[in-house]
C-alpha cells in the first residue's frame, strides 16, 4: 500500500474518555487499563501470545471485528509509546484469528534494547522479522494486500512507512484486529500508551 494511494478511513478510535462500542477484551484485567487524554494506557502485564502455544496467557488483548466493505487492500495502524525493558516485553498491533494464529508487529525488548519485531504464527508455528530501530513514540501498521501482510513503521505522520517484514494470511477464517501488550514482570508498573488507532481501506481495491 503506497503512501500516495487514495484511502478511506473506515474506523477510528479517538480514546476520548470511553471506548467505542464493538471492542472486546481477551482475558481482561480491568484494573490494568484506562482511557485518558486521547490514549488507551495499558499497564503491561505478564504473559504472551506464545508462538509455541504453551503460554497463551496474554491479558488485556483488545479486539474488534472488521468493518463492512473492508475490501482486499487495507491497513490497521496506531501510534505507540512504550518502554519495554525485560526480554520479550512488548506492545503493538495484531491481526488475530485465535491465540495460535495471528500476525503482529511489536515494539519489543530484544537482547537488552527495544526493537521492532513482526511475528507470524500459524498453527503454533512462528516466523519472525526484526528491525533494529529504537523509535519512541512509533507508528506501527499492518498493511494487508490480498493474502500478504506487511509490517511497517514510521517516526511521525510526515514520514514514509518503512518495512519490517512481509508475511502471509495465516487462516481463511474470520479475523479480528486490535492491540496488545505483555511480557513484563509482575508489578513492574510499566505502561504502554496507544493512540490514533484506525482502519483504512485503499480506494483503488
Amino acid at each position: 500500500m503506497a503512501t500516495q494511494e487514495r484511502q478511506t478511513v473506515l474506523f477510528e478510535e479517538p480514546f476520548d474518555g470511553n471506548l467505542k462500542s464493538g471492542w472486546t477484551w481477551a482475558r481482561e484485567e480491568p484494573a490494568a487499563w484506562k482511557v485518558k487524554n486521547g490514549e488507551l494506557v495499558l499497564t503491561v502485564q505478564p504473559g504472551y501470545l506464545n508462538p509455541w502455544g504453551n503460554h497463551n496467557e496474554a491479558h488485556n488483548v483488545l479486539l474488534r471485528d472488521p468493518p463492512d466493505k473492508l475490501g482486499t487492500a487495507w491497513s490497521v495502524a496506531l501510534m505507540l509509546d512504550s518502554e519495554p525493558r525485560t526480554q520479550y516485553e512488548h506492545a503493538g498491533v495484531v491481526i488475530y484469528w485465535d491465540d495460535d494464529n495471528y500476525v503482529s508487529l511489536f515494539r519489543e525488548s530484544l537482547d537488552g534494547k527495544p526493537k521492532l519485531q513482526m511475528v507470524e504464527v500459524k498453527k503454533d508455528q512462528p516466523a519472525f522479522a526484526v528491525v533494529d530501530k529504537d523509535i519512541r513514540p512509533v507508528w506501527l501498521r499492518l498493511a494487508v494486500d490480498g493474502e500478504t501482510i506487511t509490517g511497517q513503521y514510521r517516526a511521525s505522520e510526515k514520514d514514509e512507512w518503512q518495512t519490517v517484514g512481509t508475511k502471509t494470511r495465516v487462516s481463511p477464517d474470520v479475523f479480528r484486529y486490535g492491540l496488545i501488550a505483555g511480557g513484563a514482570p509482575k508489578d513492574a508498573g510499566r505502561e504502554a500508551a496507544f493512540s490514533h488507532f484506525r482502519i483504512v481501506r485503499a480506494n483503488s481495491r
